[in-house]
């Protein structure tokens, strides 16, 4: 992740909210050329979804004050997480071994 505002946030919301996890993941949303990262928090206590939630808005916005967020905050409960990591393992299961020199599609790491 090259964008140091987004590792920023990713630091700050695993600081404030200890035991969750930060995955990045490319959006590639149509028509929302600006939103180039889903950033999943991982294992987030079911009360403090939305908490978390406005505290990833309002430090986005101090962050990026004057231009579009390139991000969308998608926090998730011990349910949705073991969903989502399923989900990895099945794309990167399903997707072809990389060739020298290829880059895989996969999530990163903050």
């Amino acid at each position: 992740m090259r964008d140091a505002r987004l590792r920023s946030l990713a630091r700050a919301i695993e600081a404030r909210y200890p035991g969750t996890e930060i995955v990045f993941e490319p959006a590639g949303i149509p028509g929302e050329p600006k939103i180039r990262w889903w950033m999943h928090v991982l294992h987030v206590r079911q009360d403090d979804l939305g908490p978390l939630e406005e505290f990833a808005i309002r430090r986005s916005w101090r962050l990026y004050p004057r231009r579009p967020v390139p991000v969308l905050v998608a926090p998730h409960d011990r349910t949705v997480t073991r969903q989502f990591l399923a989900r990895m393992r099945e794309e990167i299961a399903a997707s072809p071994p990389a060739r020298r020199g290829t880059v895989r599609r996969r999530a990163l790491r903050a």
